[in-house]
C-alpha cells in the first residue's frame, strides 16, 4: 500500500485504463485477465432501476441531449465477478437510441451495460475523475458514452479498493492477499 501522502500507482493505472477504455465492463474484463483471472465473467447485479430518478434531472437530460418527451432510464448496478463487487454504477441511458433488443436486454438481464452496447462501438468521454486514497471506493468516474457521435448514456461509476489487490483465485473468491468482503 502506498504511503498516505502518495497515490497508489495501481490506482492510477486503473484510472488511466478506464479513462482511455470504451466501457468499464471491457476494462474490468481486461484488468481481471491481466491479474491472472482466466475467463472472467462480469455480471450486473441490480441495486435499483427506474425512470423517475433521471427524468427530472435537467443536467443529465441536457448532457444526453434528450428531447422533452424522450425517456431517460436509470440502472443502478453492482458489477460483480462471482461474489466480489468490482464497482457500483449508475447508468442513465436513452433506450430509444438503442436497438430494441439491446433495450430489452438492459431491462431484463444481468448483462452489464457495456457488454450490451459493445456492438455499437461506444466511445467514453470522461467528464470527471476523483481519487479518494484509503476509501472503500477510491476511484470514481463520471462519463458520457457515445455511439455514432450521439450520447447513449451518462455513467457514474465507483470502483472498489479490492480491484487494486487482485491475485489469481477461483471465481468470486479473493486471492490470498484480498480479504473476504464483510
Amino acid at each position: 500500500m502506498a504511503p498516505p501522502n502518495r497515490i497508489d500507482p495501481t490506482l492510477l493505472a486503473l484510472r488511466d485504463r478506464l479513462v482511455s477504455g470504451a466501457t468499464a465492463t471491457s476494462v474490468l474484463g481486461r484488468w481481471l485477465a491481466d491479474h491472472g483471472i482466466i475467463a472472467p465473467t462480469i455480471v450486473a447485479r441490480r441495486l435499483a432501476a427506474g425512470a423517475a430518478s433521471a427524468a427530472g434531472d435537467e443536467d443529465v437530460r441536457a448532457r444526453l441531449g434528450a428531447g422533452p418527451e424522450e425517456p431517460v432510464l436509470h440502472r443502478h448496478v453492482a458489477l460483480c465477478w462471482g461474489d466480489m463487487v468490482l464497482a457500483e454504477a449508475d447508468n442513465f441511458y436513452l433506450p430509444g437510441r438503442l436497438p430494441a433488443a439491446m433495450a430489452e436486454l438492459l431491462l431484463g438481464s444481468d448483462l452489464p451495460f457495456g457488454a450490451v452496447v459493445a456492438p455499437l462501438g461506444p466511445v467514453r468521454e470522461t467528464l470527471a475523475t476523483e481519487i479518494f486514497p484509503g476509501d472503500a471506493a477510491p476511484l470514481r468516474l463520471h462519463a458520457l458514452l457515445r455511439a455514432g457521435g450521439r450520447p447513449l448514456a451518462e455513467v457514474r461509476e465507483r470502483f472498489g479498493e479490492r480491484l487494486l489487490r487482485l491475485s489469481p483465485a477461483a471465481p468470486g473468491r479473493p486471492g490470498p492477499d484480498v480479504p473476504e468482503a464483510r
